[in-house]
């Protein structure tokens, strides 16, 4: 999938080249900051240096894994990316319908509103849901196709494709 995008890309000179050597530019400014963070090193601050540090990865960490995963999960279909939100959505709301109606037992002390009958509710009514959710969505081929060029115009190409076989069962 990254050479097609490649290939398309290629034509705009600048991002052709950010999308080429987009690893040793991010690794060349990785080690720049690992420098430049050395070179700044003071005795009487290394555990607060060390803790910012660390600190900073982290946060990168858990900015640019799931940004990278989102954009992985589009380019497969969309389906797969607006599935992980809708069950977000449907597993809070049959959480809280199936707690409001059912709930006896508390489930933690931190939240003494939750229970388990609304636990248990979000599990099984986000199970349901999302079956009848797929069975309708496959049935739309934008959502299911996957996408294999780099667009800034959406609805512009074929909706044609292979269906793969988790689609058809």
């Amino acid at each position: 999938m990254l050479s097609l995008l490649v290939k398309e890309s290629l034509t705009n000179k600048y991002i052709g080249f950010l999308i080429l050597y987009l690893n040793m530019i991010c690794m060349s400014l990785w080690m720049l900051g690992f420098v430049i963070f050395v070179l700044t090193l003071k005795k009487p601050h290394y555990r607060y240096q060390f803790r910012v540090w660390a600190f900073n990865h982290l946060l990168l960490f858990m900015l640019v894994v799931p940004s990278l995963n989102n954009m992985y999960l589009v380019y497969k279909g969309i389906i797969w990316f607006i599935m992980i939100h809708l069950m977000v959505i449907f597993n809070d709301t049959c959480a809280y319908i199936v707690g409001i109606f059912f709930g006896k037992t508390p489930l933690i002390q931190l939240s003494p509103k939750k229970t388990w009958e609304g636990f248990m509710g979000g599990i099984v009514g986000t199970q349901m849901l999302t079956l009848v959710t797929v069975k309708f969505f496959v049935k739309f081929n934008y959502l299911i196709c996957p996408e294999y060029n780099l667009r800034l115009t959406p609805f512009v190409y074929d909706l044609e494709c292979v269906h793969d076989v988790i689609y058809t069962e």
